[in-house]
């Protein structure tokens, strides 16, 4: 999270702007109960109908007014939520690009995809909730404690238990769920990555009869997936009745303690019926809360694999050779160059030197995997040897710029790769 927040940054006015309209859409709600237990008090209990219709018009006129304010806040919580997300994006986009193909492989295309697409759509989707859910939950839950302990005295003694009960609840649920959210995200790249390769080779698939065994393949990783994702909804789903089952507890408890105290004189009847929606407004506050507990684990999971993405910096670096310098002309050579890729056991090519002259036609044969394409690679700094220089004319293409190396090369690669563009032409 630090990363991200580090690299797009949250505008401090419309959070301010966002936290004045929750605390007013919290206060309106939390006058309700009161008006409320006035009109039974004074209007119902005496037989006033004008004390009555006045606190019908006040709380019908705060219920506009708090229905209003809570519109204009997910409006700018969701506006501020995607134009995070779209900035993030753009972010992990730019990174991309600037990466070499050992970070592509490091990645790999489809987690890369997963990356900048689902799991930025997932912190978006907490980072709304937080906004409108996360400030509003914790101030209707103090506010619900100060108004309930002012107005229910010990019938609020009830909260003591209730409140410590659900918080540990919700605690055991999102500990075991969180230990599913990391795999889960790793099994979808699985699935994305052998969905992409299927449709990159169907072509060799097909001519090889191979279709039986790509559906295998794609089925048991699919199952696997599914497997977790059941394991970890199996867990999620005991948040709702725990939830249930402790709310209708307290809500019976606060009503039979309210009624003993209303029978002995001791409370009136209108603070006890504020009172248990004070008690109500708090145990639905941390209901509230839990919807945005529940959603951590997968944040953090996002968040935390789009952080690698953007903490990873390019094994390629720039040189600082001037352009202008260069005497030599369409020249290639290697002297003495050891290769070999991220992760593999041995180097692909080993020792190898040769010149390329201007004029020549130089020809690289060899079987499958013997380097071929490897060498072309080095050449334009797609990759790096590990020992050795490549040196296109006559300088280390190290010291170049990438982008002036790049721009002295012609590049086909094997696999053919079409980018589609739309040009202009100017008259």
């Amino acid at each position: 999270m630090k990363t991200i927040f580090s690299k797009v940054k949250l505008k401090s006015r419309q959070i301010i702007l966002l936290f004045a309209l929750v605390l007013l859409s919290a206060i309106g709600q939390m006058l309700l109960p009161s008006f409320l237990a006035q009109m039974i008090s004074h209007g119902v209990a005496e037989g006033e109908n004008r004390v009555i219709w006045m606190y019908a018009i006040i709380m019908a006129g705060v219920t506009v007014f708090s229905c209003i304010i809570s519109f204009l806040s997910v409006k700018i919580a969701s506006y501020i939520s995607t134009d995070f997300a779209a900035q993030l994006r753009n972010q992990v986009f730019s990174k991309v690009q600037e990466f070499s193909a050992a970070e592509m492989d490091k990645f790999g295309t489809a987690s890369l995809v997963t990356r900048s697409t689902s799991d930025i759509t997932n912190v978006q989707n907490f980072l709304t909730l937080m906004l409108r859910i996360g400030l509003l939950a914790p101030m209707m839950a103090a506010a619900g404690l100060i108004f309930s302990a002012a107005t229910g005295g010990e019938v609020s003694s009830v909260l003591l238990i209730a409140i410590p009960v659900l918080l540990i609840a919700l605690t055991v649920i999102v500990v075991l769920a969180s230990r599913y959210s990391i795999s889960l995200r790793k099994k979808l790249d699985q699935i994305n990555r052998l969905f992409l390769e299927s449709l990159e080779g169907v072509r060799v698939i097909r001519a090889f009869n191979r279709q039986k065994a790509e559906s295998e393949r794609f089925e048991n990783a699919n199952r696997d997936y599914a497997v977790t994702a059941m394991a970890a909804g199996r867990i999620t789903s005991l948040l709702m009745p725990a939830i249930s089952v402790i709310f209708g507890v307290t809500t019976a408890a606060v009503l039979g303690m309210g009624a003993y105290y209303v029978n002995t004189g001791a409370m009136e009847v209108g603070s006890l019926v504020a009172n248990s929606q004070y008690i109500s407004m708090v145990l639905t506050s941390v209901m509230m809360l839990s919807l945005v507990i529940m959603m951590f684990p997968t944040s953090y999971a996002c968040a935390k694999r789009i952080s690698e993405v953007l903490e990873t910096e390019s094994s390629i670096r720039d040189g600082k050779f001037s352009m202008k310098e260069k005497t030599m002309h369409a020249t290639v050579e290697f002297r003495h160059v050891t290769f070999a890729y991220p992760g593999a056991d041995e180097p692909i090519l080993k020792d190898i030197s040769f010149i390329s002259r201007p004029g020549e036609v130089t020809a690289i044969i060899g079987g499958t995997g013997r380097g071929k394409s490897s060498i072309l690679k080095l050449i334009p700094r797609l990759y790096d040897p590990m020992f050795g220089e490549v040196l296109v004319d006559g300088i280390n293409a190290k010291e170049y710029r990438t982008e002036d190396l790049r721009s002295m090369i012609g590049y086909v690669p094997q696999k053919k790769c079409t980018v589609f563009r739309k040009y202009r032409r100017k008259s």
